[in-house]
């Protein structure tokens, strides 16, 4: 059982029986405009590597007076899942130009489209978003992702990393998640959406970095508009059982793939969140690991708030000048712990090898480093912020802000005594 109480999500190939829906065939948005436009949009689309198991969904968002110029999603179902690929197109002497997500040809031709086809900010963050998935995904793949669903809260690991359709030898870039609470975004970027029905719909973002990730069979959808920007945690749905393209689900879950461009990553070897996933020998199979912890498919995922580096990253003396420059010398502003034996010490305890240290005294608060397990660390003075459980078993809100300015729960603080002689930070 989960938790809070809700049955916990059985893994993908146990359920006795599933449901398959019908692809979906034609959607009110694809009527809005003549067919010419999304037979050259599902030729694009078929033309492209990978089998395409029924009629592409084509969903224009904007148009130009005139229809010279649009917009939109175009969203394949391979052998019966579907997949959203970004397009914009022109049309040139009566003849439509497609462009498809994943290409620089796409990009600027984004950039050229009129403002109120595809508008300056949106163009730009595609652009660069496709500028870093130029290089591919060869090499280490490096997301910078946290876990989509709360800090605090674990899921449950219902599917390992599979191919996008869970058949075939194919990119295992997908995994399903269930648990109770919203999905969120786990990084920032622009968020699109198709086969919009009821409360559902298949949904995409966007990242910044050139990554992807789209989420599916969720309920209670995010009514932001196609092309708004999205900040990491920002609620895009719920877990649900829905088939808004088609394709089939054996119960409630989120299918969460990534994507590099539009090509699919591998999800083997990769760490999202702190967690490494790993594929087994077959589709579904599979198990992550952080810290030398193990779960395997069926078990609980922790979200402890970390975000794994990303590629776009800068190097450490980009983002942090030497403290000459723009910042006092550490020692000037913080003097060294044997230099203020008034201040009360604790050591560090946690389940993990490690705990965060945080910018301010709650779960949402930037991680701005971390301390290991039997260090000692100093306490300035003591606050109330988000609750969690320490490494005694026991909830506690209080957090500890060190001589630096960080904090740390005091539920992984061990101060040898249950009468604390620290003030309360002003």
């Amino acid at each position: 059982m989960f938790g809070n109480g809700i049955a916990r999500l059985v893994a993908v190939g146990a359920l006795a029986a599933s449901f398959t829906a019908p692809a979906t065939q034609s959607l009110p948005q694809e009527e809005a405009r003549g067919p010419d436009l999304r037979a050259a949009v599902q030729q694009s689309l078929t033309a492209a590597p990978g089998e395409i198991a029924d009629e592409p969904i084509v969903e224009p968002r904007d148009y130009t007076a005139g229809d010279t110029w649009a917009f939109g999603s175009g969203t394949t179902l391979e052998a019966g899942d579907p997949r959203m690929t970004l397009f914009v197109a022109q049309k040139v002497d009566g003849d439509w130009k497609v462009e498809l997500e994943g290409s620089a040809a796409f990009a600027s031709l984004a950039q050229k489209a009129p403002d109120d086809v595809v508008p300056r900010s949106e163009a730009k963050t595609l652009a660069e978003a496709q500028g870093h998935a130029a290089g591919g995904i060869e090499g280490a793949v490096k997301p910078g992702l946290s876990l989509p669903w709360r800090t605090g809260d674990s899921w449950y690991l219902g599917g390992g990393p599979h191919t996008d359709d869970g058949n075939g030898d194919g990119a295992r870039n997908s995994v399903d998640f269930g648990g109770e609470g919203d999905v969120l975004a786990p990084r920032d970027g622009v968020i699109y959406k198709s086969c919009v029905s009821a409360s559902s719909a298949l949904v995409k973002i966007v990242h910044d970095n050139g990554y992807s990730t789209t989420y599916y069979h969720m309920v209670d959808v995010t009514q932001m508009p196609d092309g708004a920007p999205i900040k990491a945690g920002t609620p895009i749905g719920k877990i649900g059982n829905e088939l808004p393209c088609g394709g089939h689900t054996t119960g409630p879950h989120v299918h969460f793939s990534l994507l590099k461009g539009d090509e699919p990553v591998s999800l083997d070897g990769v760490e999202i969140g702190g967690w490494v996933f790993h594929a087994g020998a077959e589709n579904y199979e599979g198990w992550a690991e952080q810290d030398g912890w193990r779960v395997d498919v069926g078990g609980q995922l922790l979200n402890d708030g970390r975000t794994t580096p990303g590629e776009e990253n800068p190097p450490a003396d980009e983002e942090n000048p030497p403290a000459g420059e723009e910042n006092p010398p550490a020692d000037a502003e913080n003097p060294p712990a044997d230099e203020d034996p008034a201040l009360s010490t604790g050591t560090v305890q946690a389940p993990n090898a490690s705990v965060n240290l945080r910018s301010g005294p709650r779960l949402d608060a930037p991680v701005v480093g971390t301390v290991e397990i039997g260090e000692t660390v100093q306490i300035v003075c003591t606050a109330r912020g988000d609750e969690l459980t320490g490494y005694t078993g026991e909830s506690t809100d209080l957090w500890d802000r060190l001589p630096t300015g960080e904090w740390i729960s005091d539920g992984f603080i061990d101060i040898g005594t249950t009468e604390s002689m620290v003030p309360t930070c002003d």
